[in-house]
């Protein structure tokens, strides 16, 4: 095989490995204009961490204080806890010792790329759960 067919060929599957962050689907019927962000597991390259990825209708630090509400509800305690226009760390631990990473990207000032991260290869359900709880205070 040529190695330009191999770039191609790597170029795609890289391609089909990152496309999708998180798949919009319209809540309710009727006129209903919100937006609900559906979480998918993604398994970076670069990083041998795995997290849970979504784009909120938020600025960063909308979504930031939402972040830290939604901790509140569930009862955890930031440990780290930076924020500024373009990008946000909050970090924590679960009860059990568990590590809680999560992570704000702006993409306008509107718009913000979510990823949480909670212990070594991301407990879906946890991030689930606290996906949830951060949405209720956007």
């Amino acid at each position: 095989m040529k190695p330009t067919h191999m770039v191609a060929i790597l170029g795609l599957g890289l391609g089909l490995v990152l496309a999708g962050c998180a798949s919009p689907r319209s809540a309710g019927g009727g006129g209903s204009d919100r937006t609900v962000y559906q979480l998918k597991q993604h398994f970076p390259l670069k990083c041998p961490m795995n997290y849970s990825e979504a784009t909120l209708r938020a600025s960063v630090l909308q979504a930031h204080k939402a972040i830290l509400a939604g901790m509140a509800d569930l009862r955890i305690a930031p440990i780290t806890n930076r924020v500024d226009n373009i990008s946000a760390q909050v970090d924590a631990l679960f009860s059990d010792k568990t590590d809680l990473n999560i992570t704000l990207q702006a993409l306008s000032p509107e718009m913000c790329v979510i990823q949480i991260r909670c212990g070594m290869f991301d407990d879906a359900q946890r991030s689930e759960m606290l996906f949830r709880a951060i949405e209720k205070h956007l």
